[in-house]
């Protein structure tokens, strides 16, 4: 049992001692790797191999929950594929022949009149003020009067809350096309855009229920009148983390897990290729590659560091990436230290090829600026 205690005891030393020198390999690596040339043990690249991998996983997370993107409601353009959710006071049916989205457009047709409303009602609850909520409603349009007279009275949005008698309303007479052309229109919902009025029955932004349009002519222009609407849908702003956690996180680590592997296979090829030909003593392949594997400790640190940065910047959209990141301190600090790291492997590789072959400083430093400078671009071509 005392032997097995033992065991066990200098079981942990060791894991201690390696987990001691791979830190050492950033803040005093003359030292580290004069320990590492030694003992070496795989089991340095391995536990770096594996750190790598988990700050990857936490440095995507925290990329992915700050990009944005438009998410849809419903997804599969439900609202308009079948006439039995509409109202109208026409006569309202799908039609196969003229969508956009889909395999149908929704429409009513009305004889003679001077104008045309088709509503939809039962469509659930929308919260449309929160900071998480709906922030859009998009449609295409499409009117068809029998002159192709463009509607001379009204053209209107309604957002109902509730019910009916509690709206927002929004003119779109200059967001809709001339007569039979489809108009793609996007507008902003919630409480931050003017250009809604109210009923007087204090509608909710936070619970819209249903939606109508309404086309409107004057007496003397009264006609067959035909509205088609497809591709209705609300929007909100989710972030892509929160859709796609699981595939980012796989997808980025497995990621991680080649370059790592090509990077130690591509700067030790080169190094050892180099110390070779300038005369250095390398041993064996097996324990020159332990060695060499030690240094890239350093890209889990800027890995790290990059979390550390990248948690500070705002979430962003497709449309403001450029406003908010490209000019963020964060982003380029983060862009430019990729460059200092660089040097710095340099360095460290210099340190580890010294210790391990003996060679002088300066033709340690000749070895590694050279595969440095080759590995550099090998690694860009083939990562």
């Amino acid at each position: 049992m005392v032997e097995n205690g033992e065991s066990v005891g200098e079981e942990e030393l060791k894991q201690k001692l390696i987990v001691q020198e791979i830190l050492e390999v950033l803040y005093s690596p003359v030292k580290a790797f004069e320990e590492i040339v030694k003992k070496p043990s795989v089991k340095g690249p391995l536990l770096i191999l594996a750190l790598t991998l988990v700050v990857t996983a936490i440095l995507q997370g925290v990329t992915a929950s700050k990009i944005l993107f438009l998410a849809e409601t419903p997804e599969n353009d439900d609202w308009t594929e079948s006439a039995s959710l509409w109202s109208s006071n026409g006569v309202t049916k799908v039609d196969d022949t003229d969508s956009v989205v889909g395999n149908y457009s929704v429409k009513s047709f009305v004889a003679n009149s001077t104008f045309i409303w088709m509503n939809i009602t039962d469509i659930g609850q929308f919260n449309c003020l929160e900071e998480t909520g709906y922030k859009t409603l998009s449609f295409q349009i499409k009117w068809i009067h029998q002159n192709e007279t463009f509607p001379s009275s009204n053209a209107t949005l309604r957002l109902f809350s509730s019910d009916k008698n509690g709206y927002f309303e929004l003119d779109l007479i200059n967001l809709i096309n001339s007569s039979n052309t489809w108009a793609n229109v996007t507008v902003d919902v919630g409480s931050e855009n003017p250009n809604w009025t109210s009923s007087p029955n204090s509608p909710d932004w936070g619970n819209i229920t249903g939606l109508e349009f309404k086309l409107a002519w004057s007496t003397s222009d009264a006609a067959n009148l035909t509205l088609k609407i497809d591709d209705l849908h609300f929007g909100k702003y989710v972030s892509l983390f929160a859709v796609a956690a699981f595939d980012i996180i796989f997808y980025f680590s497995v990621d991680a897990f080649i370059a790592f592997f090509l990077n130690w296979a591509i700067y030790g090829i080169l190094l050892l290729m180099f110390t070779m030909m300038l005369g250095g003593k390398a041993g064996s392949l097996t324990r020159f590659f332990i060695i060499i594997g030690h240094v890239f400790i350093i890209t889990t640190l800027y890995l790290l560091i990059n979390t550390l940065l990248f948690s500070t910047l705002p979430q962003i959209t497709a449309e403001t990436f450029q406003e908010k990141w490209l000019s963020n301190w964060a982003f380029q600090l983060g862009y430019h230290l990729d460059f200092t790291f660089k040097a710095w492997m340099a360095v460290l590789f210099a340190i580890a090829i010294h210790s391990l072959s003996k060679v002088t400083w300066i033709k340690a430093a000749v070895i590694s600026a050279i595969a440095s400078i080759l590995g550099f671009f090998f690694t860009l071509a083939v990562l």
